[in-house]
């Protein structure tokens, strides 16, 4: 270590000789002089002795600077080798034929193969066979045109430790980073587990998937007047909008087996409901999610069909049917369950805890929407009823549940009352038959004659009104007014129901659809910041290209609605940008040929990634045409004038107003003037002329600003 420490490292040979002779002079001090140096030996002698001397130090000083320069390689070496294998990042180097050549550790534990093994084996043998083209290609084109890359590919399950306690055939998604230098034949990639990431985007467009089926199902459950035509309606929802293989409604049946009725289902079926026997009996055929679900009034799955004891009954038909799970929701009316909503999906993973709590409260709603419609028509039945005999009019009037009253149609006043009136009014009936209508109603009392008029004229029978109580509280009732003949004066029967919960029930679902709303307006403003974080550079463009848009519908008449939901799109409009990559869109200077035809497949990326997601509107398609131009000059289809839809026309003005108005990676802004000049340049030619003269008319006459 001492050596080590004295060691010199002298930049010439002179200095080196100096260093020498200084050592071999302090050498000489502490050494007895040499028998030849003192000897009486020729000059040349000495001087030959004293080279030689020198030369053997130089000699042992070389090697000693020899000796540390190793240690100091084989501590880098050391060094280097450990920041490559103990990296928190799998790297691998790869031959053209996908060889791996190096690995590290990293990647050797997420491909869970020994390196031993690993090196020399083809990494296409860890991929799963349809990845086989894409690895082969993407090899093939890096190592032609040696330029980065990046692919996607999917592992092989065996090669992969998954999260979950169940076995899988499929493994994780990996991400390959490649790039080739100029002096090594392979290419060197990072390897990146992506797994979650894509399990997250997923597990996103399948919630946004259901909550788009629970907003379509509460609209039927609104408009819906027939039973059986709204649990069809359900059952297609379900299985078109939220993307599931097979949904079915039954009803529970009180016959000897306890056997389940279907009454409407969708899907791929193909007489898989006629093959099997289902029950809600605690037996074989009533263990199933279906049956379970009957009996028990709570949810009930099968996670896994293809082994599930539970499933056995029905195990060759639903693998027959590509059902690998399924969910069972009960359907309830006054905490009786009466059927179950049964969904069937392809896929193993589905209904974990969000989904199911979306499905069951769609389940929920069509129990009440069901009881509802039940309901009405039980009060249909009771009103037919009640015109069928004058004769057994009194006793039908005194014995039923619901509130009636006869009023006179000339003066108003209240004749008669049935025990249901005095309940609910709190009145007795000799106090009711002694006052007037107008006590009851809270309408004043000419629109009270006028509602009157309109019954005797054979108008609406259907009213709802607000009823005063004997308490003084207020109620809201449904009022069903019919006109009735005696002795040859006319006379109203009202048969009244208190509706003053249902409207809270209303209310409740108009809350939810709003709550819906905002869900999936959040969903839009997520799915735009993670577009914006993918390219900070831009970030606020598509929020503000969402506003101006809206602004300039705004300006042309479109509705309040319609300009709402055009600036929802404007928030993900460039959502298709997620697939090109970070360094690309942020290049400080221009874009190379190859790099703007990449960049300009964001339009149709964006279209690929939200064609199958079910929306009230064409977002996909919109988001696909925000490119193209008046003349045909567009992207990515070319299409021409009116062939695109008036809503892209409208963002592909605001869209090339902001861009130039804002600053980018390799220019500055250039000016909310220039990009007017622009566009009103091109009118006609690449922008929508109505579109354009909207646009002028903000800046121009009502001094529009950019939003910030």
């Amino acid at each position: 270590m001492a050596k080590k420490q004295q060691s010199i490292n002298p930049a010439l040979p002179s200095e080196l000789r100096s260093h020498a002779e200084k050592r071999m002079e302090e050498h000489h001090h502490s050494t007895p002089v040499s028998t030849l140096s003192t000897a009486s030996s020729p000059v040349e002698m000495l001087k030959l002795v004293h080279e030689l001397e020198v030369h053997q130090i130089e000699l042992e000083m070389q090697q000693e600077e020899l000796a540390r320069t190793r240690i100091e390689l084989e501590d880098s070496l050391t060094l280097y080798t450990d920041l490559y294998d103990f990296a928190p990042v799998a790297y691998l180097t790869l031959g053209p034929d996908s060889t791996v050549l190096q690995a590290n550790l990293t990647a050797t534990k997420l491909l869970a193969v020994d390196r031993t093994r690993l090196q020399g084996m083809r990494f296409q043998n860890l991929v799963v066979p349809e990845d086989h083209s894409v690895l082969v290609e993407f090899l093939e084109e890096l190592f032609t045109k040696r330029v980065f890359g990046i692919c996607e590919v999917k592992l092989l399950g065996d090669t992969a430790k998954l999260s979950t306690t169940l076995q899988t055939k499929i493994g994780r998604t990996v991400r390959l980073d490649a790039g080739i230098c100029d002096t090594s034949d392979g290419c060197r990639v990072i390897l990146t587990d992506i797994s979650e990431q894509k399990r997250a985007a997923n597990e996103l467009h399948r919630l946004t998937r259901i909550l788009q089926a629970t907003t379509h199902c509460n609209q039927s459950l609104i408009h819906s007047t027939d039973e059986r035509e709204l649990v069809q309606k359900i059952c297609n929802i379900v299985v078109d909008i939220g993307s599931y293989r097979m949904a079915w409604i039954g009803y529970a049946e009180h016959d000897k087996e306890k056997s389940v009725r279907p009454i409407a289902q969708s899907g791929f079926d193909e007489g898989y409901l006629e093959t099997v026997t289902i029950s809600w009996d605690d037996n074989a055929f009533g263990r199933g999610p279906t049956g379970t679900a009957i009996r028990t009034g709570k949810p009930a799955y099968s996670f896994d069909i293809i082994h599930d004891p539970m499933m056995n009954p029905w195990h060759k038909e639903a693998i027959k049917h590509g059902y690998a799970t399924s969910l069972s929701l009960p359907l309830k009316a006054d905490d009786e369950v009466f059927g179950a909503l049964s969904v069937y999906s392809t896929h193993s993973g589905a209904f974990n805890p969000e989904e199911t709590n979306l499905l069951t409260a769609l389940a929920d709603n069509l129990a009440y929407g069901i009881r509802m419609l039940r309901t009405r028509e039980a009060k249909q039945r009771s009103e037919n009823a009640l015109k069928a005999s004058e004769e057994r009019f009194r006793k039908f009037f005194e014995g039923h549940s619901s509130v009636i009253l006869i009023i006179d149609l000339d003066t108003g006043s209240i004749i008669d009352a049935n025990p249901a009136a005095q309940d609910f009014y709190g009145w007795s009936i000799e106090e009711l038959r002694s006052m007037h209508i107008h006590e009851i109603n809270t309408l004043p009392a000419e629109e009270v004659n006028k509602n009157l008029e309109k019954i005797r004229l054979g108008g609406r029978r259907r009213y709802l009104f607000q009823h005063r109580r004997a308490d003084g509280s207020i109620r809201d009732v449904e009022v069903f007014a019919n006109v009735i003949q005696v002795g040859g004066k006319e006379f109203v029967y009202p048969i009244i129901h208190d509706i003053t919960e249902q409207k809270v029930a209303e209310e409740k679902i108009r809350s939810y659809v709003k709550q819906l709303e905002s869900a999936m307006q959040g969903t839009l403003q997520a799915v735009a910041k993670v577009v914006e974080a993918h390219d900070p550079y831009t970030a606020g463009h598509e929020r503000r290209v969402g506003i101006i848009a809206a602004d300039i519908a705004r300006e042309m008449g479109w509705s309040d609605e319609k300009c709402q939901t055009l600036q929802l799109i404007g928030l993900v409009h460039d959502i298709g940008k997620m697939s090109i990559p970070a360094e690309i869109l942020s290049k400080p200077n221009r874009l190379s040929p190859i790099e703007f035809e990449l960049v300009k497949t964001h339009a149709e990326q964006g279209y690929q990634i939200l064609k199958d997601v079910k929306f009230f509107q064409p977002i996909a398609e919109i988001i696909r045409e925000h490119h193209e131009r008046m003349d045909g000059s567009g992207y990515p289809q070319g299409l021409k004038g009116e062939e695109s839809l008036p809503e892209s026309r409208i963002l592909a003005v605001a869209d090339v107003l902001e861009s130039m108005a804002s600053h980018r990676p390799y220019r500055a802004s250039l000016g909310i003037e220039e990009g007017i000049h622009e566009i009103e340049s091109h009118r006609g030619q690449l922008f929508d002329p109505e579109v354009v003269e909207a646009m002028l008319r903000l800046f121009r006459e009502k001094e529009y600003q950019l939003p910030h």
